[in-house]
């Protein structure tokens, strides 16, 4: 159904106490479900990691739709 149901942060650089939030499970938790990654705001202090976020669950939600139509 194209849901997020999870999502790993393996390793990021970001400046310890203020952009580290990013890999905090409860911010990740808010990019679950059938949510548009653009509509929620970013991590003061990470906005390069919070943006590639962004965009690599764009484009996860792109390949399912495209898997879903050859599947």
């Amino acid at each position: 159904d194209g849901m997020i149901t999870g999502i790993n942060m393996f390793d990021h650089t970001e400046t310890p106490g203020l952009g580290t939030k990013i890999g905090a499970t409860d911010f990740l938790e808010g990019f679950y479900g059938d949510v548009d990654p653009f509509s929620l705001d970013g991590i003061t202090g990470a906005t390069r990691t919070s943006n590639a976020l962004k965009n690599a669950l764009k484009q996860a939600k792109e390949a399912f739709e495209l898997a879903k139509g050859v599947l």
